[in-house]
């Protein structure tokens, strides 16, 4: 996420730590609470997670929720053994 262009206001906690938002195969996806903990404490949620809804990223953490393939991995994990091990 380049948010170089908003000048000196709130920073996303990812944008200095974003392989622990986004570096890790399926096996070692973030489950909902490490999702929601990594996310916690960002001024940013609120809008990132909003975005998130919208955009429905491919893949990574946004706005405490963990994508795959644009869908909410905690959603596909009662439907996707192969995510329910990894969860």
């Amino acid at each position: 996420m380049n948010l170089a262009h908003i000048g000196e206001g709130p920073q996303p906690d990812c944008w200095e730590h974003s392989d622990e938002f986004s570096d890790y195969e399926m096996a070692d996806m973030p489950d909902r609470e490490t999702a929601e903990l990594l996310c916690s404490r960002c001024p940013l949620l609120q809008v990132c997670a909003a975005n998130a809804r919208h955009r429905k990223p491919a893949w990574g953490v946004f706005g405490g929720v963990a994508y795959v393939n644009g869908r909410q991995a905690h959603l596909l994990a009662e439907d996707d053994p192969r995510l329910q091990e990894a969860a």
